[in-house]
Order: C-alpha cells, then sequence, then structure tokens
C-alpha cells in the first residue's frame, strides 16, 4: 500500500528558490500533497500563496512532479504585482522580476514617469528652462538636468558655451546645473563699438570708457536678464546716471 505523506519546505529556505524535495521516505514512495511554512507549523495546499518579507510565494507543483515553493511575485507598500507587472514608485517605474528557477523575485527600476509621461532610459523632457534625460542604471536612477532652454527653444548641453550677440555687445554665456536645474549663467560682455570688440566685462560689473584718449567719457555694465530664456544686458549710460545704474556692481578695468 502506498504511504501518503505531505511533503515540507523550511520558511527560512524561502529565498533559496524552487529547491526539488525527496519523492521517498523510509523507502515508501510519497505522494505530494502540499507545503509546509513557519517551521511546519502551517500548510498549504498545492496553489495556495503565501507572503514573505516583499516577496509572494506559491506552493506548486512542477513538471517533474515534485512539490516546490516558489516565489512568483512582489509586494510593495502593501500592494502585490506579479511577476512582469508594472508599477510606478514617486517619479519612478519598476517591475517585478522573477528569479531564476523560482528564486526570489526582485524590484527593478526601469524607466521614468512625468506626469502621464512614461520615459526609458535616455528619453528626455523639458519642464520649465530645462532639459531633463532619465537615466536608469543597476544601483541608481535618477531625472538628469543636461541641457538649457533657450529663447526660441534652443537646447544647450551642460557645459557648453555661447555667444550671443546684440546690437551693442556679444554676451558670452554657458549652461550650468544649480540644484538639480540647468542655469543659463552669464560669463561675460564683449561691448563693440563700430563693429569691432572693444573690451571685456565680467557680470555685475561695470567700467568707464571713451573711444579717445581726452573724449567724454561713459558707463559701460554687464549684468545677468531677469528671464532666463533672455540674454543678459550689456548696457551704456551717461556719468550723469552713474549712480543709479550702478548699484550693486563693482568697478572693474576694461579688458582688450
Amino acid at each position: 500500500m502506498m504511504k501518503e505523506i505531505t511533503n515540507a519546505i523550511a520558511y527560512e529556505n524561502l529565498e533559496e528558490g524552487c529547491l526539488p524535495i525527496s519523492d521517498s521516505f523510509n523507502g515508501q514512495k510519497m505522494q505530494e500533497e502540499g507545503c509546509f511554512i513557519d517551521n511546519q507549523s502551517s500548510r498549504l495546499r498545492i496553489g495556495e500563496n503565501f507572503d514573505l518579507g516583499n516577496h509572494t510565494y506559491q506552493c506548486q507543483k512542477r513538471f517533474n512532479g515534485m512539490v516546490q515553493m516558489c516565489a512568483i511575485g512582489c509586494i510593495y507598500n502593501g500592494n502585490h504585482f506579479k511577476i512582469g507587472e508594472q508599477y510606478m514608485d514617486g517619479e519612478f517605474v519598476f517591475y517585478c522580476k522573477g528569479g531564476k528557477n523560482g528564486k526570489i523575485c526582485q524590484r527593478i527600476c526601469i524607466g521614468c514617469q512625468v506626469g502621464d509621461q512614461r520615459l526609458y532610459n535616455g528619453d528626455r523632457y523639458r519642464k520649465e528652462n530645462t532639459a531633463f534625460q532619465c537615466v536608469v542604471r543597476p544601483n541608481r536612477s535618477l531625472h538628469k538636468p543636461v541641457a538649457c532652454v533657450t529663447e526660441g527653444g534652443i537646447e544647450r548641453v551642460v557645459g557648453c558655451k555661447w555667444r550671443t550677440t546684440t546690437k551693442d555687445s556679444k554676451v558670452e554665456q554657458t549652461c550650468v546645473v544649480r540644484k538639480g536645474r540647468s542655469l543659463i549663467e552669464t560669463t561675460g560682455c564683449v561691448f563693440t563699438h563700430k563693429g569691432y570688440d572693444r573690451f571685456f566685462l565680467y557680470p555685475g560689473t561695470y567700467t568707464l570708457w571713451s573711444e579717445f584718449m581726452d573724449g567724454e567719457k561713459m558707463g559701460v555694465k554687464c549684468g545677468d536678464a531677469n528671464d532666463q530664456k533672455s540674454a543678459p544686458l550689456l548696457e551704456t549710460f551717461s556719468l550723469a546716471e552713474m549712480e543709479q545704474k550702478t548699484a550693486g556692481l563693482k568697478y572693474d578695468q576694461p579688458r582688450g
């Protein structure tokens, strides 16, 4: 007469995956009916599930006839996800990845979420004056600021330097990252007169200049624009306006 006995797999061995269980006991053939958990204090029938930590396990009868406890899903913030199912966590998208041979499932980041838009590694989006890129890595994922958006919608990558030409000046600018966003900063202004570059000024400074040695001097200042998409201003002014126009600025010698 065949003896029927329930196979057991210990609670502490669940993370080892679907491990084969012996099909004999004292030389007699066994017919597997279910699994034991919690140090054999609880019993699961074939097809029943059990939650442990961040994983869901199921008592399964495998293709070889063995009864085994296998990981079938992930648990996050009390929500259950099947293997292959995607879900959001803040600004990122994750999916539940199954382990080989029923070993514990993994929570894997696969992309970024921006409003209703789902992005994957390398995709870009714009927010205000910053262009962000979705970066997905095995140990770290982030929304990375990679460029500044200028007037007209042109993207300037972080570290890029360029000149914006106005009527009487050439303004040197660069794209930098500050506090998690990209910003256009002025590196300097070049004052032009009669088609020639006359001198260079750093942002936040002013100087006095005359075309001729004995000519009447005028003031020239280099300042940032309030709007990040607009070019900063190089402005000229008369000596009578100097007190008003140079408030908060530092005097600097003109550089050729």
